[in-house]
């Protein structure tokens, strides 16, 4: 996944788009970077009560083709839809508040985190976590039995895996492994940590900023039986913000701002480099939004579509509608649909996967 914790975002007003820019004065609601505030409370000091589930607010009018919902009783600025523990979950940019939706009729409940969220949601076998934004030191637990925040752990998370969350320290330089129910940590590396995921027993992490995007110049093996190092596979800059996902015994690789997206072997180190169709960078929101799901590569490649490649060829091989306005779009093949995330316009669309 991609992590951004701060940058610029425009908002609608009327039917101009209108840049804002998000500082630790005045922020919107969002899920990259978090609203800022002067004394964040942290989640452990309030335990927030779960709300009840809102009716659902699934439209499907004058929808485009393909769309079957499009839910809007979601947080300003929706991000990065996750599958987990039979709900799709939103994270917000510079959100306070987590949605849940309930694949089975798109209801929507509101989970107040106490704090801004910058991150998508990373499960555990039996919590979730989320990370705070620039302006905030720690990550959330989330209960999903009850949908109340439970605690926080300092640091921001960027995966669970083997059993642990790993962690960035808040300057985005420092890899560490944390016990989540002990909270001891683990410093295993400097090295720049913007997006981390795991796939054939190794921790994979694309070295990159956080922060500024800054490009650190490849993806960094992490073996969780040494907390060590082993290599660094040097890949050329990817674009802004890049998506790292491990899928089909290779990693893949897409940033924002250029018409391209990356396949690595991890056995041999090459890199494989591939064309999207008809590209075109999104209004708004930077960085990448590559996804692995259903056998194939999803990201967004218009401002009003989502391409599904072959993981083999690297060819598109079916197109789905995203909002024209929504200014940055993330993807979710889950539960028999693909959920769009809409930056701009504040929905999420449920699209229907052609078999």
């Amino acid at each position: 996944m991609t992590q951004m914790k701060s940058r610029t975002r425009q908002v609608l007003a009327g039917t101009a788009l209108v840049a804002v820019t998000l500082s630790a004065a005045a922020c919107t609601p969002s899920a990259a970077s978090g609203p800022s505030q002067s004394g964040t409370t942290k989640a452990s000091q309030s335990v927030v009560k779960p709300t009840a589930p809102a009716a659902a607010t699934a439209t499907t009018s004058a929808l485009p083709a393909g769309v079957l919902q499009s839910i809007t009783d979601v947080n300003n600025g929706p991000l990065y839809p996750t599958d987990a523990f039979g709900s799709v979950w939103i994270t917000s940019h510079r959100g306070q508040a987590l949605d849940r939706i309930d694949p089975r009729n798109g209801r929507v409940t509101h989970i107040d985190l106490g704090q801004n969220s910058c991150s998508p949601v990373y499960p555990t076998p039996t919590l979730l976590l989320i990370s705070a934004c620039d302006d905030g030191t720690n990550s959330m637990v989330v209960n999903p039995r009850t949908n109340q925040v439970v605690g926080s752990i300092p640091g921001w998370v960027s995966d669970f895996a083997f059993g642990s969350g790993w962690f960035t320290d808040t300057t985005d330089t420092t890899l560490q492994r944390v016990d989540v129910a002990t909270r001891k940590q683990i410093q295993i590396a400097k090295i720049l940590v913007g997006a981390v995921v795991h796939g054939g027993g190794r921790l994979w992490v694309a070295e990159y900023s956080g922060l500024d995007g800054t490009w650190g110049g490849g993806i960094a093996e992490v073996d969780p039986t040494t907390n060590r190092v082993v290599r660094t596979i040097a890949v050329q800059y990817p674009g802004t913000y890049p998506s790292l996902a491990y899928a089909f015994g290779a990693l893949w690789l897409q940033g924002a701002g250029q018409p391209l997206f990356y396949r690595i072997d991890p056995a041999t180190e090459h890199v494989t480099t591939f064309t999207i169709p008809n590209y075109e960078p999104n209004t708004d929101l930077e960085g990448g939004s590559l996804v692995t799901g259903m056998g194939s590569v999803w990201m967004q490649t218009a401002p009003a579509v989502i391409g599904r490649f072959n993981p083999r060829t690297g060819a598109l091989i079916a197109q789905y509608p995203a909002d024209p306005v929504g200014g940055g779009s993330w993807p979710l093949p889950a539960y028999g649909s693909l959920w769009v995330s809409n930056f701009d316009s504040d929905q999420i669309w449920r699209d229907r996967i052609a078999p």
